[in-house]
């Protein structure tokens, strides 16, 4: 038995005691009743979740539990109506782009009963984003991280045998996979930087920039508030954050030749890649099996995203999805104790193996696993960073506004900056 799991049956101990003779037939009448049902509600797929929790309510180790599937784009709000409605789920899986959002309706675990180096030890870095002052505020289960996804016919005409592992190392090829008629329109593109709009994951990508670069945008201080981490230029010198954004733009400047490849007029980078138009994708993991679907015959491989040469800080952005407990809940003690059974190795393994994620323990993601895609989700879960988003939407709005400002000319770097710190902040302040 694990640290985390001593830990688990210390806690709820009574609970589980209870759980057990209920289960084994003293109040059999009640367990299947619609009131002792732990409703869950989250983004995960329907079909695979529900009959992750169809196998494991033949256990018997908590209440029977229900999983309902929500959009991303609605569930938020599906949420608050519920709860304003009174018939709101027992548990959530939630975000980390969620977590500042919903924090206050989340229950969270008391550190006195989970240490919190007990949490740090078991799961990944990332998943430290769940940690607030009054204590953790999801389980962590999954991750999925940004991956690079190269073609590899496009890399083989041009003569480069793997893909690249650094960001120099992008900068170094792209010439040579990009392809422009006489007119200099670009017919093939290397890679799919320096715009907004037709970036499917442009915000993710930057993020993954500035956190390389030891730019934080938004985290937890000391203290415990919340506060933007953004550093901006006082004396002159270029600061990461102000890097990182020179860098992604360049590659959308027509007059830098060595990495202009990418500009807003081409179709988006989903449409390209699989059309064979382009030849590095940049994408969270999860994305690799539609993109089977549209293209069947596209010969593309996966590599870990390219990383700072001689940087500090090893990083890709990761959505980590986490099981919390809600205050509204009536079984608040039953929907903790099912989120911490859930949060174990062997069902963090299932729910893995059955999604084709990442999982997000440190024990799982120290296994070696014959499947060659997924073990390079394994490696890129280990060095996933977030950022405590405070409105995802608004925060893509500032994002994009900036890259725009900058690619038209109105803008410096450094200005950028400022202005991603200054308009996050707001945000905060909301």
């Amino acid at each position: 038995m694990n640290t985390f799991q001593t830990v688990l049956l210390a806690i709820f101990g009574v609970i589980a005691v209870v759980g057990t003779i209920m289960f084994s037939g003293y109040f059999s009448k009640n367990t299947n009743s619609e009131e002792s049902i732990l409703n869950i509600w989250g983004t995960l797929p329907g079909v695979e979740m529900r009959d992750f929790f169809d196998t494991f309510n033949k256990k018997k180790l908590v209440n029977q539990i229900r999983y309902e599937e929500h959009s991303e784009s609605t569930f938020d709000y599906d949420l608050v109506e519920a709860l304003a409605n009174g018939a709101g789920p027992d548990l959530i899986i939630i975000t980390d782009d969620r977590v500042l959002r919903h924090e206050k309706k989340i229950f969270a675990i008391p550190y006195e009963n989970v240490a919190e180096r007990t949490f740090r030890d078991t799961f990944v870095d990332e998943a430290t984003i769940f940690l607030s002052t009054e204590g953790i505020l999801g389980v962590p289960i999954l991750v999925d991280p940004l991956v690079l996804f190269w073609n590899k016919d496009l890399f083989s005409n041009a003569e480069i045998a793997s893909a690249p592992s650094s960001w120099e190392q992008v900068l170094g090829i792209t010439s040579k996979l990009t392809v422009k008629d006489s007119r200099g329109n670009i017919s093939k593109s290397a890679i799919a930087l320096g715009s907004f709009n037709n970036i499917e994951h442009a915000k993710q990508i930057l993020a993954t920039l500035l956190i390389q670069a030891d730019q934080l945008i938004v985290g937890r201080g000391v203290d415990g508030i919340v506060k933007i981490l953004l550093e901006s230029s006082r004396t002159g010198i270029q600061t990461g954050g102000e890097a990182a954004l020179r860098f992604y733009t360049e590659f959308s400047n027509p007059s830098t030749d060595e990495a202009y490849t990418w500009n807003s007029s081409i179709r988006s980078a989903r449409t390209a890649f699989s059309a064979d138009n382009l030849a590095m994708y940049i994408a969270p993991f999860s994305e690799k099996d539609s993109i089977l679907r549209e293209n069947p015959h596209l010969n593309f491989d996966i590599a870990l995203l390219p990383q700072r040469e001689n940087g500090k800080v090893r990083a890709t952005y990761g959505k980590i999805y986490a099981i919390a407990a809600l205050r509204s809940s009536r079984m608040k003690s039953s929907a903790v104790n099912a989120s911490l059974i859930l949060g174990q190795s062997e069902y963090a393994k299932i729910f893995s193996d059955s999604l084709r994620l990442a999982p997000a323990r440190r024990d799982l993601l120290s296994q070696r696993i014959p499947d060659p895609d997924l073990s390079i989700a394994y490696k890129s879960a280990v060095i996933s960073k977030s950022w405590l988003d405070p409105n995802p939407l608004s925060t893509a709005q500032i994002f994009k506004n900036v890259i725009d400002s900058i690619t038209s000319g109105t803008a410096k770097e450094g200005e950028g900056i400022i202005r991603l710190s200054s308009e996050i902040e707001d945000l905060l302040k909301r």
